[in-house]
């Protein structure tokens, strides 16, 4: 599709893949995620990794595209030059404006889909659509289905 940017996991979303730890890294590493948000227990992270590119269950080219992108990205945005933040502008941190455009943002980019074989617009008649990650857990005992609009 010619995307030139990088992909950046969800905060932590490594564990809502379900299977165990090391297969959910290789399975994201793989499938093309650059950077993986991992928050709290990045140590485990990174030994099992670097296990996964020694034992060849992620190519060392992997890492090497991912590291280009990350880069790339890095020296557009012109960070190499400026390495730290303009502390003046501390107290617009987290104000209204920022916020109400963030959600805007969030409004209009929730997902991209690619419309293979004209998979769109969905069925209506679709016997069952699974929603996972830990937003959708909302407490539905019974498969049902999902409004549009």
């Amino acid at each position: 599709m010619g995307f030139a940017g990088f992909l950046v996991s969800d905060w932590q979303g490594i564990d809502q893949i379900p299977g165990d730890y090391y297969s959910d890294i290789v399975t994201s590493i793989n499938a093309g995620l650059d950077v993986i948000m991992v928050p709290y227990d990045y140590n485990a992270f990174i030994s099992s990794l670097t296990k996964a590119v020694n034992i060849g269950d992620v190519r060392m080219e992997r890492i090497d595209d991912a590291v280009r992108r990350i880069l790339t990205g890095r020296f557009q945005l012109e960070l190499s030059e400026r390495s730290f933040a303009d502390e003046s502008l501390l107290h617009v941190v987290g104000a209204e404006g920022h916020r109400e455009l963030a959600r805007e943002v969030v409004r209009k980019s929730l997902v991209l889909l690619k419309n293979n074989d004209h998979t769109l617009p969905l069925d209506k008649d679709a016997p069952l659509i699974f929603v996972t990650g830990q937003a959708a857990s909302v407490a539905i005992s019974e498969p049902q289905r999902i409004g549009r609009g």
